[in-house]
């Protein structure tokens, strides 16, 4: 004791003292070592988060590039030397990447993320996870061969669609029928290009108006077009019934949302018996655009909303909105940068 200066010097002395002061030790050693590691932890994420900021600095810089190649000012060599800087810093980035190490680790992967065990205390349950993702320039969208500043080689862009008639809402269509046929027969009518032929109607001579008129809507909605094959309802959305009166008969259109909305807009509904007697009244739509102006509208819907081929991106994420340059007349894109 005298010679160590310590009360405890072996288990002769002090049994428990000394299993206590061991395990003391012990927690001491521990935490300087857990100091260490923490430390050594603090070193790999300076180094990341340096090798973060080389690359950030790298793109500011090619974004730079990429603003100052779409001035119209310059020429095509010039957009070359551009286009050169733009390759080697992509490169350039690469290799920062690579070389990102902390004792022969890479600290960012190419493909993988990477999660790093950093023991940060004397017990097993004291660790702290660092997270760090992978990273390359292919997944920046900056890879040499996918900018072309010089623009001698990029890839068309192309969009695909599928027009389709503009739909309105609810059209209504009433077509004048002051008098039936006097005898029993069928009845054709025709909207735009498309002809429906009922089968046999009652005359007014077995019957009375009002009569053929409700036979005339049962067959009329029962009858398929010449050349779809398919009713008024599941061709065009139409629905038919009375107008009030014995005095004809209206088409509404209600299937906005579903594939059979289709406006016919501008087109005479012509309803025609092919017999005698009858006194009936064309009808025209005018609540509805034209098919041109209908046409437009549809054209800049499906154009907003397709993407590019390529990129993938729509009009707006690349900066161009889509508008009519006049009713009808074409469409016009503009850039917004």
């Amino acid at each position: 004791r005298l010679s160590t200066g310590k009360r405890v010097n072996s288990a002769s002395d002090d049994a428990a003292g000394l299993a206590i002061g061991k395990d003391l030790e012990s927690r001491v050693n521990g935490l300087n070592q857990a100091i260490r590691n923490v430390n050594d932890g603090i070193s790999m994420v300076q180094i990341t988060e340096g090798t973060l900021d080389e690359v950030t600095t790298i793109l500011q810089r090619m974004r730079d590039l990429a603003v100052q190649a779409s001035n119209a000012s310059l020429s095509s060599t010039e957009r070359g030397y551009l286009d050169s800087e733009q390759a080697k810093l992509a490169t350039t980035l690469g290799s920062v990447i690579d070389q990102s190490q902390f004792n022969g680790t890479d600290l960012v992967d190419d493909a993988n993320g990477k999660v790093f065990h950093i023991h940060a205390g004397a017990d097993a349950g004291d660790a702290i996870d660092v997270s760090i993702s992978s990273m390359t320039e292919t997944a920046l969208g900056v890879a040499a061969s996918a900018i072309d500043l010089a623009n001698s080689g990029g890839s068309a862009e192309f969009v695909t669609f599928a027009p389709t008639m503009h739909t309105t809402g609810q059209e209504i269509v009433s077509i004048d029928v002051t008098t039936y046929e006097s005898a029993a027969g069928t009845y054709t009518l025709t909207v735009g290009s498309e002809t429906y032929v009922t089968d046999s109607v009652a005359g007014t001579s077995g019957g009375s108006q009002a009569d053929s008129q409700t036979d005339l809507l049962a067959k009329l909605a029962a009858a398929t077009g010449t050349s779809s094959g398919a009713t008024l309802l599941a061709d065009l959305g139409i629905t038919i019934s009375a107008n009030g009166t014995e005095n004809g008969i209206v088409l509404t259109y209600d299937q906005v949302g579903t594939s059979a909305a289709q406006n016919q807009a501008e087109t005479t509904y012509s309803l025609l018996a092919n017999g005698t007697g009858s006194t009936i009244v064309p009808a025209v739509i005018t609540d509805g655009k034209t098919a041109a102006e209908a046409s437009q509208d549809d054209l800049i819907t499906k154009l907003t909303a397709a993407t590019g081929s390529v990129s993938s991106k729509t009009l707006a994420q690349l900066g161009i909105t889509v508008s009519e340059t006049s009713p009808g007349g074409g469409i016009t894109l503009t850039y917004d940068q």
